[in-house]
């Protein structure tokens, strides 16, 4: 958390606030780790952002000469960004953008997860679920022989590597709504329920259009409320459900019809 959804959310907001701002520095909070040097030749500059499953790119135009350059953020577990007014920055706010309006446009992370570099994309990562689905099942069906699905269904779709973008929630969703057997091999999961993947578009989408993941540690940044996307959810978090650590460590939410199946220790 966040996933896709909440990426795709934090760049429209972005892209919102900054339209007709002017920026003129970069800079980071005392206490942050992160390592990549803020340094940044532009004196003046504008903001555009882009997203790409789990990722959100910045790019940065001079206004002087076009340059541009481009910082990959990630998210963490509770990164957000916000507008406020300078010298009113919220505690945890770690990376930060001066405008010349007296605004800055920030990225808040009370857990201090979040990371940032300069450069493109982390072609590691698969291609988008939304905005790049043809590709993203050829990346699959291309690999679906390989080791990696060998694994549970449940396991895999939380490989960045093929399923860019899907997190806990979401993998949740979509197997739930699949009626899939979490615990099956992927291979024969997907080649038997091939739904499984047309879901990882719809699940996002719905989740895009419900306003996004506003569970513990992520608030929607256009300030909405969580009602819709509460009611929306149908399998993760619930108390109807059951719930297991799985191999990779992370929380799995299932139908307790798939009990019987469980690999895991409860």
């Amino acid at each position: 958390m966040p996933e896709i959804a909440e990426i795709r959310i934090m760049s429209d907001f972005i892209n919102r606030e900054v339209r007709s701002r002017v920026y003129y520095s970069i800079r980071k909070s005392f206490i942050s780790k992160v390592i990549t040097p803020m340094n940044l030749t532009f004196e003046y500059f504008t903001i555009k952002s882009e997203c790409r499953g789990k990722e959100l790119k910045l790019i940065l135009t001079c206004k002087a000469t076009g340059d541009k350059k481009s910082l990959i953020c990630n998210m963490g577990m509770s990164g957000n960004w916000e507008v406020t007014q300078k010298d009113h920055e919220p505690k945890h706010m770690h990376l930060m953008f001066d405008s010349m309006d007296n605004t800055i446009l920030g990225l808040v992370d009370t857990r201090r997860f979040a990371k940032w570099r300069w450069g493109d994309w982390n072609y590691g990562r698969g291609p988008d679920p939304i905005m790049d689905h043809d590709n993203f099942l050829n990346n699959i069906w291309n690999n679906i022989e390989d080791k990696a699905f060998e694994k549970p269904i449940c396991e895999i779709l939380m490989n960045q590597a093929y399923f860019n973008g899907l997190g806990n929630y979401l993998r949740a969703e979509v197997l739930f709504r699949a009626n899939q057997n979490p615990f099956q091999i992927a291979k024969d999961a997907i080649n038997d329920n091939p739904a499984i993947l047309e879901l990882c578009k719809i699940i996002p989408i719905e989740a895009y259009q419900m306003g996004g993941g506003q569970l513990k540690d992520w608030d929607n940044p256009f300030e909405l409320e969580a009602d819709t996307f509460n009611e929306w959810i149908k399998c993760y978090g619930r108390k109807d459900m059951l719930s297991v650590v799985d191999k990779t460590g992370r929380k799995l939410w299932f139908d307790s019809k798939w009990k019987s199946n469980c690999i895991y220790d409860f």
